[in-house]
């Protein structure tokens, strides 16, 4: 619930975007095996993991005692919210205030359940990033400079758990597929006997845009595959199929898994059968030059329309930009001119190399060259 006090900006400062109710009853119904378990929720925003811990531990053992409910928020008002929320449900709940990278909860615990904050590496910065990093790596896990606060918190998350035990968190899709989360992939295999990972195929959260998935993950590892289940939306998760994944590097990417089977196969025969290479193989690839000048950007419309190859009859063969400017850095050379009217294939010659400007909006132009052989006709 919104206060005046804690708006919708100010959550997505610190990350919080709270669950809901289904998923967090799925997690703690998969999570908790034993009235008497010991549940911790370190990032317990409004109660919705505790009220559901609460409705399973009295469902496995009626009205006899129930084990304990801890949690840790880093936002007071969230955390008495909680408290008195779980009361009124006839439970008992210990919240700690503060940041759950230094907190310290008491002993080890059967089930880590949760939403953890999500706050991107822009914002997850300073001190805070620097108690991220020193608590992943206290369990071994090396985390670069663009790795959100989620990942950290992964880790740490396990170090509380008792030997066998299982967490279950509702994560940014961003798990399956950034670099970053290599370490984090690794370190779930390693760690853990069993881990799925539960897909959506529409997004979950109201008015939030960043896609999530479930892990659920349990047992001492390591293990040589995931599993991975599949649901529609919120409302399919009492019907879930389980398929396998095996990663091969631990560390790898895990987008096989948004693959359909058969696709699944194909690709995997194609870039396993030799016929490709990675592009590292050829050169290394980095980020060019970001401006922001979208305007330069080619609509949907432009970019599907049949390129229209020309050139300048008064250049002599030499490459120009759309706007009539030579392209940077190339020398002036005598080459034969071409009509324009010559095709597709049209270019100018000049010893081996065949040159051909193609349509484009930006006014540097966009070229590409071809090697030909020595022999071919001249045009």
């Amino acid at each position: 619930m919104l206060t005046p006090t804690d708006a919708t900006a100010l959550r997505k400062e610190r990350g919080a975007f709270f669950t809901p109710p289904e998923l967090a009853a799925l997690v703690v119904n998969w999570a908790i095996r034993s009235p008497k378990d010991r549940v911790l929720e370190p990032s317990c925003g409004e109660a919705a993991f505790f009220i559901a811990a609460g409705e399973r531990l009295r469902a496995l053992d009626g009205n006899g005692p129930i084990g304990e409910l801890h949690g840790v928020e880093l936002h007071a008002p969230s955390a008495r919210a909680a408290e008195a929320m779980v009361a009124g449900r006839g439970f008992e709940a210990v919240v700690d205030v503060g940041d759950f990278f230094e907190a310290r909860p008491p002993g080890l615990f059967d089930v880590v359940v949760g939403n953890p904050p999500y706050v991107r590496y822009q914002g997850f910065v300073g001190e805070a990033r620097a108690r991220g990093q020193r608590a992943a790596l206290a369990q071994g896990v090396h985390l670069g400079g663009l790795a959100s606060s989620w990942a950290a918190f992964v880790v740490h998350a396990t170090s509380f758990l008792a030997r066998g035990g299982r967490l279950g968190l509702v994560l940014p899709a961003e798990l399956l597929s950034v670099n970053y989360a290599g370490p984090v992939r690794r370190f779930l295999l390693d760690r853990f006997q069993r881990v799925r990972v539960v897909l959506f195929e529409e997004r979950v959260f109201p008015g939030v845009l960043e896609e999530v998935v479930l892990l659920l993950a349990e047992g001492e590892g390591p293990t040589d595959h995931f599993e991975v289940s599949e649901v529609r939306d919120a409302a399919g998760l009492n019907d879930l199929g389980v398929r396998r994944f095996f990663p091969g590097d631990n560390g790898a990417k895990w987008t096989y898994s948004l693959l359909p089977d058969s696709g699944a196969e194909a690709l995997s025969s194609l870039t396993n059968g030799g016929a490709f290479t990675t592009l590292s193989k050829w050169g290394d690839p980095d980020l060019g030059m970001v401006t922001g000048a979208n305007d330069f950007a080619l609509s949907a419309e432009e970019a599907t329309a049949p390129a229209r190859p020309r050139l300048d009859p008064d250049d002599h063969g030499y490459l120009r930009s759309s706007s009539g400017r030579n392209r940077p850095g190339r020398r002036r050379r005598p080459r034969r001119a071409v009509s324009p009217s010559s095709g597709a294939g049209a270019g100018s010659r000049c010893g081996d190399r065949r040159s051909v400007v193609t349509r484009g909006r930006h006014d540097a132009g966009l070229s590409f060259a071809s090697e030909l052989d020595s022999q071919a006709a001249a045009v």
